[in-house]
């Protein structure tokens, strides 16, 4: 769980000035978990972060970004240094020299593409994708909005006993375009 002790990622951007890194030693894995309705928080959003030193691509650093709802943003809740972080059943793991797990995510997470990565070091587009996700009115739209993107969307299953705490890919609803199929005035034979 987060506190407000955690550093922010607008905090965290301006200590590391991650918007001049060389893309080529950074990874980026993220998702979004949409909760059960009986659930105290509606999603969570997780972002991590793999950087390598230039001189060192064998080791670098995992920062994990956590939704904080309190803070309406993403904090960093942990870093570890580990190799690089591998899935293993959609889980992102990272491990030392002698495989002790340094990091085990619990949700699924996957790779976060380049222009997304832009996207959510800009800033201002940062802070109206998490403006949105704190408004249940705009939520629906921004999440299908960052799927769009090649983020993933996950439900988190609460229905029969054998599929509870488990996890699916979201599907969004279509908006009907009636007007595609049917214009006012026109006869239909």
């Amino acid at each position: 769980m987060s506190n407000s002790g955690e550093q922010t990622f607008d905090e965290f951007l301006r200590a590391t000035d991650l918007r001049s890194w060389d893309r080529n030693y950074m990874k980026w894995y993220g998702s979004i978990v949409i909760k059960p309705a009986a659930s105290p928080d509606p999603f969570s959003f997780t972002l991590v972060l793999y950087l390598t030193d230039a001189h060192e691509k064998r080791s670098g650093i995992c920062h994990v970004l956590e939704w904080n709802a309190e803070r309406q943003t993403l904090c960093v809740t942990r870093s570890v240094h580990c190799a690089e972080p591998f899935h293993e059943d959609n889980r992102l793991r990272g491990v030392d020299k002698a495989r002790n797990d340094l990091l085990f995510m619990q949700e699924p997470t996957d790779s976060v593409p380049s222009l997304l990565i832009e996207t959510l070091l800009d800033d201002r587009f940062r802070s109206e994708i998490c403006r949105n996700l704190q408004d249940p009115e705009e939520r629906l739209a921004i999440l299908h909005w960052l799927q769009d993107q090649q983020l993933s969307v996950y439900r988190l299953l609460s229905g029969p006993e054998n599929s509870r705490n488990m996890f699916q890919k979201a599907l969004f609803p279509l908006i009907p375009d009636l007007q595609k199929y049917y214009h006012r005035g026109e006869h239909k034979d």
